[in-house]
């Protein structure tokens, strides 16, 4: 045994001595500096570019093999910018030798410091980094050397540092130019199945979109290289963020969580994962199968809840005028999808007292492939809408373009249900919507409960031409019709009674303006058991036959509405210009009639009302019209449709009743009768016609 023992210190010191004496020699007789030119002309001859060390190199040999390496570069591939494609200011990095013995590989710490790199893009999509990759394996190369040959027993790296680096991105084919300054890289020791610290750092600048900021991501990481799995726990990011184009100026978002994935069995997770900003709380547990082959990600999605108006506030957005809104909302789901398309499953999105449920998907996302079932049970958005705007208000939409489509090339088919709405001032209930169609064609079929009956619609929008058209085949059926007139208008209804409407309107343009003058079609109005409200004419009639029998005017009682059975009209409808010649009012007393026109673009009136006593019943207020049974009052409606102007053909009205009188007393009729009738018509005929 002693000889044995001898014999392997003698062995021992001869080789420390051979060591030592490699060394000496490397040390006091080999300068790698005299290798420089040698080193340039290798890579010249292997990549075609040029390799410059400016600095020194200092080598040297016990305990480690090290190298320091001064200022380097690395010259840019031929037909890109004059910039170094690599450069850094210093190096350092060594390999213990004893370990080497035993056939493992211990690095000590490698430092780079100063690390830039320029990353280019042609214009033709050539980069400057694609020659790099092409070179050939060395026959008998360590990468051919994985069954024969000397096997690597064990690799280790005493840790790895990058300072001040920096990252240029110049796609000259996209127009993009981003960089990463103040780069910062500290990893741990990696030893094999033990975890290492990691810490980077970084800044960042953008020009599209305008967005400057920093980076900080920290974690434990674990790398098993041989069984293909990775993971890195305790992970924190930290981004902050300021510019033009991030939302409200500036923001901070913090993630934090578990990563991990398996390469051999191609799944990988995200779990704990909790992302933060701007006041929102997303927390998340995914699980992803199928790398490398079909993205399959899975898992619960949670919104805490927060305050909406806050929110905004910090995106410098408007709040609605209605400070008892926007106070808290959430949201909860299941994601479901992959590289083509994703699903939110089980949505559950709630919004002060509204909430709003069912699936949304995107099922593909190069057709943009939209599909939901979503159901919301009550909301106010007259409540919402910042300032009151959009009530009793026109809205533009689609919009003008130079070219392209005036609506998004979507593929859509979806239903959604709401059991009470509230929108510029219409209370609808019981609301069921169907929207299907692609390529910026689609068809909105709306149905739901209004003032005591329904409203069916079928509505087509065509935005796959520059600007948007809309046609119409909507129907309502036993509304109330001054109810509606007021949500609609704001102001007191002018006429009442159960309507039953038919619209069949098409139209197109950039805005309402074009709208209106392209305005074409037919509506139809028939309402029953109603009421003209303002005005009354049975009353106006009586004393504009008082006047013209020289009898005193009698008091009436304030009642302001004609009463009717059955009024209908159609309305066809040309450029924007609202033609009717068949509109009629019936009572047990009077008809009335009429036709002429109303222009939607200038907003003026040219129309012909016929009113006339038909019967022998006393009517309304009780008193008897005898004396104009028979007698046509011819008005004209002219101006505009906030300033109507009306004009009554006096010698016709009193031909027919008066005759006899005209010769005795025509200056006086003319004077009293006329100015008086005609004042009284236009007192109760204004409000109607407004």
């Amino acid at each position: 045994m002693k000889p044995i023992l001898r014999a392997a210190v003698v062995i021992g010191g001869l080789l420390v001595l051979l060591a030592l004496g490699v060394a000496a020699y490397l040390r006091f007789a080999f300068d790698p500096n005299d290798y420089r030119d040698t080193l340039a002309r290798l890579v010249q001859e292997r990549t075609g570019r040029q390799l410059v060390i400016d600095g020194q190199i200092e080598l040297s040999v016990f305990p480690s093999l090290a190298i320091e390496l001064g200022e380097t570069r690395l010259g840019n591939a031929a037909g890109f910018s004059e910039r170094p494609f690599a450069s850094v200011k210093a190096v350092q990095a060594g390999v213990k030798l004893l370990p080497l013995l035993g056939r493992k590989i211990e690095l000590d710490r490698v430092v780079l410091d100063g690390l830039t790199l320029s990353l280019e893009k042609r214009a033709d999509g050539t980069t400057n980094w694609a020659d790099l990759g092409g070179a050939e394996k060395a026959p008998g190369s360590a990468a051919e050397a994985h069954g024969g040959g000397t096997a690597v027993a064990g690799f280790e790296l005493g840790g790895l540092e990058v300072r001040d680096g920096a990252l240029m991105w110049d796609d000259r084919q996209g127009g993009k130019q981003h960089s990463i300054d103040g780069l910062s890289l500290e990893v741990g020791a990696i030893r094999p199945g033990k975890p290492f610290d990691l810490k980077v750092g970084l800044g960042f600048k953008s020009a599209q979109p305008a967005v400057d900021g920093t980076l900080q991501l920290a974690g434990r990481a674990s790398v098993d290289t041989a069984a293909g799995q990775y993971a890195l726990d305790d992970m924190r990011l930290v981004v902050n963020a300021a510019g033009q184009d991030v939302p409200g100026g500036k923001t901070e978002l913090t993630l934090i969580g578990r990563l991990a994935a398996d390469l051999g069995s191609g799944t990988a997770s995200a779990t704990g994962l909790q992302l933060a900003a701007y006041g929102l709380s997303l927390q998340a547990d995914l699980a992803i199968t199928g790398l490398g082959d079909t993205l399959h990600v899975s898992g619960p999605l949670k919104l805490a809840q927060f305050d909406p108006a806050a929110l905004m506030k910090a995106l410098g957005a408007d709040k609605p005028a209605d400070a008892g809104v926007l106070k808290r909302a959430s949201l909860s789901a299941r994601i479901e999808g992959g590289s083509k398309g994703v699903a939110l499953r089980d949505l559950a999105l709630s919004l002060d007292d509204s909430t709003l449920s069912g699936r949304f998907a995107v099922e593909d996302f190069d057709r943009m492939a939209l599909r939901f079932e979503l159901s919301l049970d009550r909301i106010d958005l007259d409540r919402y809408l910042s300032g009151g705007a959009g009530k009793h208000g026109g809205t533009s939409v689609g919009g003008d373009r130079k070219s392209g489509q005036a609506l998004p090339a979507l593929d859509v088919d979806g239903r959604l249900a709401v059991g009470a709405l509230k929108y510029s001032g219409l209370s609808l209930s019981d609301l069921r919507l169907a929207l299907n169609g692609q390529g910026g064609r689609y068809r909105l079929r709306p149905e739901a409960a209004l003032y005591g009956g329904r409203y069916r619609g079928n509505i087509a929008l065509d935005g796959h031409g520059k600007v948007l058209s809309v046609s119409t085949d909507d129907r309502l059926e036993g509304v109330a019709i001054g109810p509606l007139l007021r949500a609609l208008s704001g102001r007191e209804e002018k006429l009442t009674g159960r309507a039953d409407v038919t619209l069949k309107l098409r139209t197109a343009g950039p805005d309402a303006v074009a709208y209106k003058r392209n305005l074409d079609g037919v509506v139809a109005l028939r309402v029953s058991d109603g009421a003209v409200k303002g005005v009354n004419i049975a009353a106006y009639l009586r004393q504009a036959q008082a006047r013209l029998s020289g009898k005193p005017v009698a008091a009436v009682a304030d009642t302001r509405q004609t009463d009717f059975s059955d009024l209908s009209a159609t309305l066809s409808i040309a450029g924007g210009v609202a033609h009717n010649k068949d509109l009629s009012l019936r009572s047990p007393l009077l008809r009335v009639g009429g036709e002429g026109s109303a222009n939607l673009n200038t907003e003026t009136i040219d129309y012909l009302v016929r009113a006339s006593v038909v019967g022998t019943l006393t009517g309304q207020d009780g008193k008897s019209l005898d004396r104009l049974r028979g007698v046509t009052v011819p008005i004209r409606v002219t101006g505009t449709f906030a300033e109507p102007k009306f004009a009554l053909d006096v010698n016709s009205l009193v031909s027919g009743t008066v005759k006899e009188k005209i010769e005795e007393k025509k200056t006086e009729i003319r004077q009293k009768a006329g100015e008086a009738l005609k004042k009284e018509l236009e007192k109760g005929l204004g409000g109607l016609f407004r």
